[in-house]
């Protein structure tokens, strides 16, 4: 029995060896011979040979097909005479552009699109469109710098200050921004985080202050989807007067100008 098991195992190995030293090889009717890998037999037959050149051959060229062992060489064929350039370069561009959204390296801009959401009472709605100009410093990160411009809504001055009008302010954040794309390629999820300084555009309210922008989305093809907040801490914080019993009440500090924000974004460059 046991030397029945120890046969069987030669048996299987030898033939897993033979099948992986097999190639293709292509018998024409002028006698030669072209040894590689079989790509397309119908209409025309098409092989790679070790080398890397594709041929291609008429079906009346053909003598045979057949698989032998490896050998390097291809016997007197002149490879340049049945090589097709077009079928080359077809295949060269199917590849690129199947790695086109790989990252690499290189220049990579940013052009993005949101939509924030007030966050409490006292914070405001906003839309805002940024630019980013940065490097992809490997295949997952990249760092850059930026410029926002975020045009807010402040209810809060509509509604508890009876205002004729929701009351409108405008910032412009500079930052940098670092990123990591989970899987660097043309479907990736990635966390991002922006920090700098907004300054506030608002000639009787100081809008300006530190500026963070943390947020997580999916990158598909050149397009970004993501949410996360947008932070603003500050610098001349918002206070809440009233009158009470005839007393003037100052409360609900905001230091923070806190909105959630959904973007969408595009890109370019990132690949060599």
């Amino acid at each position: 029995m046991k030397k029945i098991v120890i046969l069987l195992i030669a048996i299987l190995t030898a033939v897993s060896v033979t099948a992986q030293t097999l190639q293709d090889v292509v018998y024409l009717q002028n006698g030669s011979v072209v040894r590689g890998t079989l790509i397309e037999q119908v209409p025309k037959v098409k092989i790679r040979t070790s080398n890397g050149s594709m041929l291609v051959f008429e079906q009346d060229e053909i003598d045979k097909i057949t698989s032998e062992p490896v050998e390097n060489s291809n016997e007197d064929i002149d490879i340049d005479a049945y090589t097709d350039p077009v079928a080359e370069w077809k295949e060269k561009q199917n590849i690129k552009r199947s790695n086109y959204h790989d990252l690499t390296n290189g220049l990579r801009i940013f052009a993005d699109l949101s939509i924030m959401a007030q966050t409490s009472y006292y914070t405001c709605s906003a839309v805002s469109y940024s630019a980013t100009f940065g490097h992809q410093l490997s295949p997952k990160f990249y760092a850059g710098l930026g410029i926002a411009v975020q045009a807010y809504i402040d209810y809060w001055y509509y509604t508890e200050r009876r205002e004729d009008e929701p009351e409108l302010y405008a910032q412009v954040p500079l930052f940098a921004e670092v990123r990591y794309d989970i899987k660097p390629s043309k479907f990736s999820p990635f966390v991002s985080m922006k920090a700098g300084y907004a300054l506030g555009l608002d000639d009787a309210n100081d809008y300006s202050g530190a500026y963070f922008n943390p947020s997580v989305g999916i990158r598909y093809k050149a397009f970004n989807f993501a949410v996360g907040l947008d932070l603003v801490k500050l610098a001349d914080p918002w206070y809440y007067d009233e009158l009470l019993f005839n007393l003037e009440h100052r409360y609900t500090t905001v230091k923070w100008q806190s909105s959630l924000m959904f973007k969408i974004a595009y890109e370019w460059g990132g690949r060599r």
